[in-house]
């Protein structure tokens, strides 16, 4: 009998692997829930997901972007790769310089930004925050025209497959080693640096991105964000370049918020809730194979 096997939605930064951590649920038993996969400032990144489903969302703000387009199913939780990480990884001691995370290429769109501008501005960045690692997404890592540009003034750096289960290890094993954390967008990665106690900010350099499949179509860039989504222009506001190098307590509260960090995690009900689905998911996936 074919065994299940989690579905690529679920693979992406190892989620289905950090769930069953934090949860505790068997290796064999389906996640039958939507997960959030990073931060996002626009409903964009669940405008395709079923509404009946259950959705496990880091913040309060996302239940209401949920409410808004007609969700019914969810729960605030911590950010599940928090919690996995701090059960592995911590800060260094000896941290030096700044991890670099550019914005970055994904399955359906190329993104676009000038990399000699960029390079020029990071090595024009104070002593204190040199030197600079370029950590590249997989997608751009594999461009050997985008990896060499970086590659003649910077060292290059990938966290790997984004389905591969281990990614998070490999990216906390990046970050953790660095003083400092950057970027031209504002991303996932901010909020992880925060959290780590890693000053983060963002460079104001333009980028954009074109289809993979029709290059005269162009994405959403720096602009598009800036102008369209309030939440992006606020965090990219509150992260912009301070030469202080310190992390702000407005700054760790939004942290804390967009994390899930500020209030009650309802971890018992939520791995009850996840035991219960998935041993039904289970139990339907096992009747169709024997019918």
């Amino acid at each position: 009998m074919r065994k299940y096997s989690d579905p690529i939605s679920q693979k992406k930064f190892g989620s289905s692997r950090i769930i069953r951590d934090v949860f505790r649920i068997p290796k064999w038993m389906p996640i039958n829930a939507e997960l959030q996969h990073g931060w996002a400032a626009h409903d964009l990144i669940v405008d395709k997901t079923d509404k009946t489903t259950v959705i496990l969302v880091w913040s309060r703000r996302m239940v209401e972007v949920l409410q808004n387009i007609g969700f019914k199913k969810y729960f605030v939780i911590t950010n599940p790769y928090i919690s996995y990480r701090k059960k592995k990884y911590v800060k260094r001691d000896n941290t030096i310089g700044t991890v670099f995370f550019p914005q970055h290429t994904d399955e359906g769109w190329t993104v676009t930004y000038n990399i000699d501008e960029l390079s020029k501005e990071l090595l024009n960045l104070p002593k204190s925050y040199q030197p600079v690692t370029i950590c590249l997404y997989d997608f751009d890592y594999q461009n050997k025209k985008v990896r060499a540009k970086f590659e003649e003034k910077f060292k290059v750096v990938s966290a790997g497959n984004i389905y591969n289960e281990h990614f998070i290890d490999k990216f906390y094993n990046i970050l953790c080693r660095h003083k400092y954390s950057a970027s031209n967008a504002i991303g996932t990665y901010t909020f992880y640096s925060i959290e780590l106690n890693i000053p983060f900010f963002v460079l104001d350099q333009d980028w954009g991105h074109i289809s993979k499949s029709n290059s005269k179509i162009n994405g959403f860039g720096r602009d598009d964000y800036l102008q369209k989504f309030p939440e992006y222009k606020k965090a990219h506001e509150l992260f912009s370049f301070d030469k202080s190098g310190i992390i702000k307590d407005k700054q760790k509260k939004y942290v804390r918020a967009e994390m899930g960090l500020s209030g009650k995690d309802p971890k018992i009900l939520v791995q009850l809730v996840l035991l219960l689905r998935g041993l039904w998911m289970y139990i339907r996936f096992v009747l169709k194979q024997l019918s």
